[in-house]
């Protein structure tokens, strides 16, 4: 090929690119021109030349919004279409005026939350007022429809960029947590609307990850419990467990501040109980994501046996002649959820009855989702180890006392019994790379699982010199101090320089400001030296202290904005469960 652009580029250049060029495979080539966009993406000039892109974008807390993005975007450049791969987080407001068509995949993080990698992108595009009539779009909206806000950051989306003239090319998609039939139509539905390639491509083939080997949400690890100790008061209803995991055959990559996921299982009991209410055996063939199996093993390991969808009451209309059922199942979707809120599968097959196939049964009822834990050690610290701190969660619905699934599985869990788990990384939740400003760690009960590992690493990092600043709150000195004798080692070797506790049940009335109120001037002068600021706890109790603490020190003369500031300048960072 002659050089195009003898301006440009001399003879040897040219070829030096067809050389390259001519060496690369088809994702190797579509990502080089995704990374030269994003090189030049912030120029003024280079945005307002460059118009018509075509994306694929995921806003993505755990993963699964990005496994489906880069789905699409591998099943679309092989058919030869046209569309870059991003993520909503690397996203400039301005630079939507750049985009033809934008495809977004996003989950909500808990209760109505964006993932927190695309919380500026969210919260600047809803305060935009810049009209984006150039822009053609659909969303992919991903949830958990056993939160009150369903799918809410997808919703928000959706809304806002309708209500800046941007054109809705497909009606969006609510995805519960069986997500996969939806998401596939959805994709196939928007490959039909991609402009074919400038490049000719559809003859190649794609590389493909290797998902056979790598240690994923797809593809857990097997690996030992090692050790189960309760490190709180036995009388406590809600018990504190330290469970230490043997990771030496296995290679995961995990930092302090990463979280281990954990394939839970139902409990024996409630399988036998839905068992005996359906009238099954339990030896009964079915097939889970292609794999057969029995179907006592399909109900331990792979379906949720507690929290149904309101797909499952549609199905389950189709076997079950209870007028009631029928009524509840014909209702609206916000009905539905208001009374599943209250009752769990066994709740329902007692209240209705109905009988069906052990197929049709798998089917209707949600995938047993896996649980993140916060990892409690470092693993340059322990090496072939992985530490959680676990409470066994109860709660209470409809009158009656829960036991949390995952939590009572691994509290449970005996040395040497084994369980499913893969690495969860947090680049949100690491260690600054600056290694000397001060940290404020401020942890909620089992929060304290990180600052554990973080605490170890400090300690076999000597180049790290920072100024660490411990606050924890639990619920009694005497039977809920957790790691004492470790904090109190931390202080004494020099790692910890200040430790701050508050007890909620030896202080009544006090919460976890009034801990930092008592030393509010020093504290604020930590924040002014540049401290970085984590949080890790229980989602309701941090946000209410972030509010408490935002507004004193607003009202500080010189503090106007500084817990804002400090969020601008990624010097908060928030682990809420």
């Amino acid at each position: 090929m002659q050089n195009p652009e003898t301006a440009l580029f001399s003879d040897d250049q040219w070829g030096d690119i067809q050389r390259l060029l001519d060496q690369l495979s088809v994702r190797q080539s579509q990502w080089l021109s995704n990374y030269l966009n994003a090189q030049h993406s912030d120029n003024p000039a280079a945005d307002s030349g460059t118009k018509g892109r075509i994306a694929v974008a995921y806003g993505s807390e755990t993963g699964n919004s990005k496994a489906l993005a880069e789905c699409l975007h591998e099943n679309a450049v092989k058919q030869g279409k046209q569309i870059e791969l991003l993520n909503l987080a690397n996203i400039k407001l301005r630079q939507l005026s750049q985009f033809q068509q934008l495809f977004i995949v996003c989950s909500t993080h808990g209760d109505g939350d964006p993932p927190e990698p695309v919380e500026a992108f969210y919260e600047a595009l809803m305060a935009s007022q810049k009209t984006l009539q150039q822009l053609e779009y659909a969303v992919l909206a991903l949830g958990d429809s056993s939160y009150e806000k369903f799918c809410e950051t997808g919703i928000q989306l959706d809304n806002k960029l309708s209500a800046l003239k941007a054109k809705r090319l497909l009606d969006r998609i609510d995805c519960d947590v069986d997500f996969e039939e939806q998401a596939e139509s959805w994709i196939k539905a928007v490959i039909s609307l991609l402009a074919e390639s400038s490049q000719t491509i559809a003859s190649a083939s794609l590389p493909v990850a290797n998902s056979d080997t790598a240690v994923s949400k797809k593809n857990p690890v097997e690996i030992e419990l090692l050790e189960n100790v309760c490190l709180t008061s036995a009388d406590r209803s809600r018990a504190i467990h330290h469970l230490e995991l043997d990771l030496s055959n296995t290679a995961l990559a995990l930092q302090p501040g990463d979280s281990l996921g954990v394939m839970p299982q139902n409990p024996p009991e409630l399988v036998s109980r839905i068992l005996d209410l359906l009238g099954f055996t339990g030896d009964e063939s079915v097939t889970v994501t292609g794999k057969a199996m029995p179907l006592v093993q399909a109900m331990r390991e792979h379906r949720d046996l507690n929290i149904v969808s309101a797909k499952f009451i549609r199905n389950w209309k189709k076997v079950c002649d209870n007028p009631l059922l029928q009524s509840l199942a014909d209702s609206e979707t916000k009905i539905i959820r208001d009374y599943l809120k209250q009752h769990q599968l066994a709740d329902i097959l007692c209240e209705f009855g109905g009988h069906t196939e052990a197929q049709f049964l798998i089917d209707s009822l949600r995938p047993l989702q896996p649980r993140l834990y916060d990892v409690a050690n470092s693993l340059n610290h322990t090496p072939g180890e992985c530490h959680l701190t676990v409470e066994r969660y109860i709660y209470k619905l409809n009158g009656k006392h829960h036991q949390g699934l995952a939590s009572h599985y691994l509290c449970d869990l005996g040395e040497s019994e084994t369980l499913l788990v893969y690495p969860q990384a947090n680049k949100r939740f690491r260690l600054p790379l600056n290694k000397t400003v001060p940290l404020i760690l401020i942890a909620e009960s089992t929060g304290i699982a990180p600052f554990r590992a973080f605490l170890q690493e400090l300690a076999i990092q000597p180049e790290r010199q920072h100024q660490t600043w411990l606050i924890f709150q639990e619920h009694a000195y005497k039977d809920d101090f957790l790691y004492q004798i470790e904090w109190q080692q931390a202080l004494k070797n020099g790692d910890l320089t200040r430790l701050d506790s508050f007890f909620s049940e030896d202080m009544p009335g006090m919460n976890l400001f009034d801990c930092v109120a008592e030393h509010y001037e020093t504290f604020r002068g930590w924040l002014q030296a540049g401290a970085h600021c984590y949080l890790a706890g229980h989602k309701s109790q941090l946000e209410h202290f972030e509010k408490t603490l935002g507004a004193a020190l607003g009202s500080a003369p010189s503090g106007a904005k500084t817990w804002s500031q400090m969020a601008e300048q990624g010097r908060i960072h928030r682990n809420y469960y």
